[in-house]
């Protein structure tokens, strides 16, 4: 049995038609053309409808979207297709790790880490309580779910994320938000966006001296 399946990799912008064969997720490409507009009824694997990049351009930190499905087995079909060497060499932005059927078959019980909170941003308390009642869940079919800090934060959320999606000094993060309510802790952190250049310059200099004299 063959069923057809619509991608849209990110990298080319191009709309991907494909066959996949059910018995063995063997993929081939029908049709390569130019993604038409989504519509309200468009169906596809990965409809990027209402998903948006916090800064266009940059490609270290991508806004992601997963499948959803109405049970396991809709999730397992779902993923043994997009995780396939067709997809890895229409997108070389895509990992290419294979799915693992191994492991889903296998018996042995799984060491599973998780944590709800990073100690720098506190979760919802909704994600929290999801993230809790799977521990649960997979506890009770015997896993070993351990709690774990990850490390480094402070180092990754200031040297790496904001310098990869602010490369731009904040603008389009500000521009996207000038006309909407904006809560007052989102706009303080929006303020160095808003400063002039030369108070950038000035506060920079200020503090570039003050940490060697705390060095020291």
């Amino acid at each position: 049995m063959e069923n057809t399946y619509v991608v849209y990799p990110r990298s080319l912008q191009r709309r991907v038609l494909f066959n996949v064969d059910m018995n063995n997720f063997n993929a081939s490409i029908v049709e390569i053309s130019t993604p038409p507009k989504q519509s309200n009824n468009a169906t596809a694997i990965t409809n990027r409808k209402g998903h948006m990049s916090l800064s266009k351009g940059q490609t270290l930190v991508s806004g992601t979207v997963g499948p959803m499905a109405r049970d396991l087995q809709g999730l397992i079909t779902a993923t043994k297709v997009l995780l396939n060497d067709l997809h890895f060499d229409l997108d070389p932005a895509v990992a290419p790790l294979k799915f693992r059927s191994e492991i889903l078959e296998s018996k042995r019980p799984l060491k599973i880490g998780f944590y709800t909170d990073d100690r720098n941003v506190p979760s919802v308390p909704a994600c929290a309580r999801a993230v809790l009642l799977a521990k649960q869940a997979l506890e009770t079919m015997g896993h070993s779910v351990v709690e774990f800090v990850p490390l480094r934060m402070k180092y990754v959320l200031s040297k790496l994320y904001y310098r990869s999606v602010l490369g731009d000094k904040g603008w389009q993060f500000v521009s996207k938000i000038q006309n909407d309510i904006v809560d007052p802790l989102v706009y303080k952190l929006t303020l160095p966006s808003r400063f002039p250049d030369w108070l950038i310059w000035i506060l920079s200099w200020v503090i570039q001296k003050a940490r060697k004299v705390f060095e020291l």
